[in-house]
């Protein structure tokens, strides 16, 4: 996939456009298989109520034409959410805008994003836009904003970036027979420098390297010998043996079924992700299994270095059934991820924040919106004795506090006289493990 930012188009003002005819025309350099079309709107934004785009016959297709929205009067970039099936190249937009008089001005920029090579989500009951709205929320904080996928300027582009990296986990390059006017497409070898020269350093996933035999007309009867000739049932139980590296390696192989299978989320209640210090791959493992860990229970980033806010964002997402949460020695502000913890990990059960030195007394009292913890672990953490009271009268199963004697910062005789009920269980605290 070969994202063509399009930035030579000049500014458009109501100057350019007759009081008989309200649109413009943009042309562009480069003839593509439209994916989004952002308009960068600093004067009187809302006033694009349509977008059309030229096929190689010349007729003039809708991408796009407004709803009833309420747009604030501040600048954005706003990139609706294509309505038609873009299966056609095209290097001519044209915008409608709403009918104004003289007086009043408008300025738009306008970038076209596009594919060399016409490509199709893998889930044929699913259109490319609703694929983007999905990856988008992974992202977007303002992903409930249906009419515009990039009203969070922080995070805009940034699903179609993890298409690009995750190409074959959802979309297939189509070949289609029939000959269009504009270019041929490119080759397979340009389009992957087009992944690097958008993503540094990207190496093409192998799934990727198939996507063009999935769509084959040649079949061959499985053996029955072969995997492929099992049920579903007996492949997702077999699946669940699997170590997280392994069920990876499932989803590259040459075989659609297959692929489908491993994106089951009983297959990912349980993730270890521990001592990665990377915090763009990690940034990039979030991005792969969010969509896969509906289910997640048990999560392990001991030691581990990753970006809070993309980590925030997969807990939104992944985090409502998480029982096991395990932090240990993550150094970095985890402030925000207690706030979302006590708003979406309603269900933890343990949490281990040991080595956690970021967290302030703040960042603690989150924790206070949680009933159902059942072991804790604040070893040398700056939890203070108030706040410790706090958490352990709101969670009433509380049964071990891993360590507690040795933080520092907890005056131990207030302690006992404020949670007498739980003197013993804390004076007869041990050093316990989780069971993965």
């Amino acid at each position: 996939m070969r994202p063509e930012y399009i930035i030579d188009t000049p500014w458009y003002t109501w100057d350019h456009m007759t009081s008989e005819k309200k649109s413009i025309d943009i042309e562009f350099h480069e003839a593509v298989y439209p994916v989004r079309v952002s308009i960068y709107e600093t004067i009187r934004p809302g006033s694009v109520i349509q977008i059309l785009a030229q096929d190689s016959n010349n007729n003039w297709i809708q991408l796009w034409v407004e709803s009833s929205q309420i747009v604030p009067p501040k600048s954005r970039l706003f990139s609706p959410p294509l309505s038609h099936p873009c299966d056609f190249k095209t290097k001519m937009l044209r915008l409608v805008f709403k009918d104004s008089s003289r007086t009043s001005s408008t300025q738009v920029y306008v970038m076209l994003i596009g594919t060399s090579d016409l490509i199709l989500p893998r889930n044929p009951n699913e259109s490319l836009s609703n694929l983007l709205k999905r990856i988008n929320s992974m992202y977007s904080q303002h992903h409930d904003d249906v009419h515009n996928l990039t009203a969070d300027s922080k995070s805009a582009h940034l699903d179609i970036v993890h298409l690009q990296r995750n190409f074959s986990e959802y979309c297939v390059i189509y070949k289609s027979k029939r000959r269009i006017n504009y270019k041929s497409n490119l080759k397979h070898k340009k389009c992957k420098k087009a992944f690097k020269e958008v993503i540094p350093g990207y190496v093409q996933p192998l799934g990727q390297r198939y996507s063009r035999r999935i769509l084959s007309k040649s079949y061959k009867e499985p053996s029955r010998c072969s995997l492929s000739a099992l049920p579903d049932e007996i492949l997702l139980k077999i699946f669940k043996y699997l170590d997280l590296v392994t069920l990876c390696r499932m989803n590259e192989v040459n075989n659609g079924r297959f692929d489908i299978l491993t994106w089951d989320p009983l297959l990912y209640t349980r993730l270890n992700m521990r001592w990665i210090k990377s915090d763009k791959y990690m940034c990039d493992i979030f991005c792969y299994f969010t969509p896969r860990c509906k289910y997640l229970q048990q999560l392990d980033l001991t030691g581990s270095n990753f970006d809070v806010n993309v980590f925030v964002i997969f807990l939104d997402n992944c985090g409502r059934r998480l029982t096991h949460l395990r932090l240990r020695d993550c150094r970095m502000d985890l402030n925000p991820v207690l706030l979302k913890i006590s708003e979406t990990c309603k269900n933890l059960k343990e949490l281990d924040l040991s080595y956690c030195h970021h967290i302030n007394d703040e960042g603690f009292s989150y924790l206070e919106g949680l009933n159902n913890l059942e072991h804790i672990n604040f070893i040398s953490t700056r939890i203070t004795t108030e706040c410790l009271c706090k958490i352990l009268q709101n969670n009433q199963r509380m049964h071990t506090y891993t360590q507690l004697l040795m933080t520092a910062y907890l005056d131990h005789f207030l302690l006992i006289n404020t949670c007498k009920k739980f003197i013993w269980t804390l004076l007869s605290s041990l050093i316990t493990g989780w069971n993965y």
